[in-house]
């Protein structure tokens, strides 16, 4: 074994268990060692694995410079692209995605996303079209053009790419999802929470589900069943400012007053009482509501 094959054995023994003895290992080689690619590469990965992701592409961007075929390079443009989307570096992620020779769907998918977050959505939108045409694909960029016709207060459009979605890949939480929070911003209460029940039943993992779902039933006038679904998301989301105030108002609403304490004492403990002067309104409305009984 050579030595250079001795010090990359040594910073891959260690890269799990301490990954910044490997480092250190990768970093000390780069002296006795400056062209060689693999270090640059190895030094990259052991960075984007702890989310150090602009020191690991100066690595990378090292790395390109010894590259001797072209998918070798892709797959480093993809890395560094990647990189960069994950800090929201999105003028510069496009630029290196841009470079990749051969562009899977995910890349243009991707390039996609990155000039959405730039809110360059005509741009983006023409990259999904031509993305959707293509036979295997996931129901992803369908999303991604009904995220951006919502974003552009086109709902009707964005409900249609979603009916297209379900035409094509058939029913999913996702889809279900958004048509819902879709009817739920056009206050068309009925159809959001038949939504909403649809996605319950198919798969919950959207960030504070059960509260967007408890807001279209108290619009409803479903209050009882908005309290367990928003107790619901305080279980799993306990500093959601927004199911606080809309359970306090409902307990309030119903005279619940000892079951309010309790949630605003719980409120105060888990969010931001200055940003949130709700808090102190319901205070004084609980207070007086228990000393009226």
């Amino acid at each position: 074994m050579g030595k250079l094959d001795t010090i990359l054995y040594q910073a891959e023994a260690f890269k799990k268990q301490n990954w910044l003895l490997s480092k250190h290992i990768l970093e000390n080689a780069l002296k006795d060692f400056p062209n060689e690619k693999i270090l640059y590469m190895e030094l990259g990965d052991i960075l984007t694995s702890q989310k150090i992701y602009k020191k690991a592409n100066e690595y990378y961007i090292e790395a390109l410079n010894f590259c001797d075929n072209q998918k070798e390079k892709d797959d480093l443009l993809y890395k560094i692209a990647t990189n960069f989307l994950n800090i929201k570096e999105y003028p510069l992620a496009i630029n290196f995605y841009e470079k990749i020779n051969e562009k899977t769907p995910e890349i243009k998918y991707n390039i996609a996303y990155a000039y959405l977050e730039n809110r360059k959505y005509l741009t983006s939108l023409d990259i999904l079209f031509d993305l959707i045409k293509q036979k295997n694909i996931t129901q992803i960029p369908y999303l991604l053009i009904s995220e951006i016709y919502y974003s552009m207060h086109q709902d009707d459009k964005a409900l249609d790419y979603l009916d297209q979605a379900e035409e094509r890949f058939g029913e999913t939480a996702a889809i279900f999802y958004l048509k819902a929070s879709i009817y739920a911003n056009k206050k068309h209460w009925l159809q959001a929470v038949t939504y909403y029940k649809k996605s319950e039943n198919l798969d919950i993992g959207f960030p504070n589900f059960y509260r967007n779902y408890a807001i279209a039933l108290y619009n409803l006038g479903k209050k009882q069943k908005a309290i367990k679904y928003l107790k619901k998301n305080i279980e799993y989301d306990p500093k959601d400012a927004t199911s606080y105030f809309y359970i306090l108002k409902i307990l309030t609403d119903l005279k619940k007053y000892k079951e309010a304490k309790k949630y605003l004492e719980k409120a105060k403990k888990n969010i931001d009482i200055d940003n949130n002067k709700f808090i102190n309104a319901f205070e004084i409305t609980i207070e007086l509501g228990i000393k009226s009984k």
